[in-house]
């Protein structure tokens, strides 16, 4: 990601102006930020620049209208905006063509502009901002371990905390009919249903294979259950929201009432040691399925996955998906984090349309005193 934001034509930041400013195009005119009033410095600025395109008696609102149209862009855009422009009359537009030729003029009239608008641009980048750090999802290397009551709460869970300690009341939040979709998912991608039973002051998480074969205190099964379990929940719940919100902004298309949505949208899985108490088998299921859901997009939504790991089924289950036709080798980037002399250094490594990794070191899964 750049560190320059440049407000020109392709900066998305403009682009998210310029999709609100349209939208804002249907609402009242006093929602934009240059007002009538001139009691702002920077209006007043503004104003006085612009003060000579007019006649003595034109209304400050017709300013208002005219400024509000050109918005903010490259030099280019504002040339265009100006010589273009329908909200004035004819002698305002010979005025405009006339001080079109100094360059200076229209160099000070894109920065008083953009110096006006810089709230609005400021209120778009923390709008942006929080919605690309809600969208990130991390999970810690030691997850909760599964207890055989936990005592609920009235606390709204809407995200899975980094130890997974909030899962079973997520859960139990959740509708009938959402925690059979969970339920079924889990089952289609691991092999494995979830259910829960609600007590008077607690409740309980249940596992099984088949609910009529008999479902199971979380407790009762296997460790990696309580490991795996916070990994499911959050992915599963980041796909339901972004689903959500992709109907929420089919529908609500003004600024004020919603984000402007992106061209795309994504979530960034940030997961250490995915494969801590999981048997292999189980290690390449969960390969699978983060490979199948960064492969696929719901709507616009795309997933992508950071993983932090030592697990050799899993590298080499990526690699048999590569190969396989299921994952494409160029979404696939492997970071190797080693230490020498106490300085530690990055390597990339890649896998070819084979499967195979590129640049491996030698012993990497290895003892280092094996001669």
């Amino acid at each position: 990601m750049s560190s320059v934001v440049s407000i020109d034509q392709e900066s998305s930041l403009f682009a998210v102006y310029k999709r609100r400013a349209n939208a804002n195009k249907r609402e009242e005119r006093s929602r934009f930020i240059l007002r009538s009033d001139s009691s702002h410095v920077g209006n007043s600025e503004l104003r006085n620049h612009i003060n000579r395109l007019f006649h003595g008696s034109t209304l400050d609102d017709t300013k208002t209208i005219f400024l509000n149209s050109l918005g903010i862009g490259s030099m280019n855009s504002l040339r265009n905006a100006l010589e273009t422009n329908k909200y004035v009359s004819n002698y305002t537009l010979n005025a405009i063509r006339l001080r079109l030729k100094d360059d200076i003029w229209v160099n000070r009239l894109q920065g008083l502009l953009l110096a006006i608008h810089t709230p609005m641009l400021l209120n778009i980048l923390n709008d942006e901002t929080f919605h690309v750090m809600k969208r990130i999802s991390y999970l810690g290397p030691i997850r909760a371990t599964a207890s055989r009551y936990y005592r609920q709460q009235d606390l709204s869970t809407e995200e899975i905390d980094p130890q997974g300690a909030n899962v079973a009341m997520y859960l139990l939040g959740l509708s009938h009919d959402d925690l059979q979709d969970f339920s079924d998912w889990c089952s289609a991608a691991m092999g494995f249903k979830v259910a829960m039973e609600n007590y008077a002051s607690h409740a309980s998480i249940y596992i099984g294979e088949d609910e009529d074969n008999g479902m199971f205190n979380i407790a009762d099964m296997g460790f990696g259950y309580s490991q795996i379990l916070p990994l499911l929940v959050s992915l599963w719940s980041s796909k339901r929201q972004s689903l959500a919100e992709i109907n929420f902004n089919q529908r609500i298309h003004s600024p004020f009432l919603s984000f402007a949505p992106l061209p795309q949208s994504q979530t960034v899985h940030i997961v250490e040691q995915p494969e801590l108490h999981l048997h292999p088998q189980m290690q390449a299921k969960l390969a699978d399925l983060y490979a199948k859901v960064a492969a696929s997009k719901e709507g616009s939504h795309i997933s992508q996955f950071i993983l932090e790991t030592h697990s050799e089924t899993i590298i080499n289950r990526i690699g048999e998906l590569i190969y396989l036709n299921k994952l494409d080798k160029d979404d696939v980037v492997v970071l190797l984090v080693s230490k020498d002399d106490e300085i530690s250094s990055v390597a990339i490594s890649s896998y070819n349309s084979e499967g195979i990794l590129q640049s491996w070191p030698y012993g990497f899964f290895l003892p280092g005193n094996l001669e």
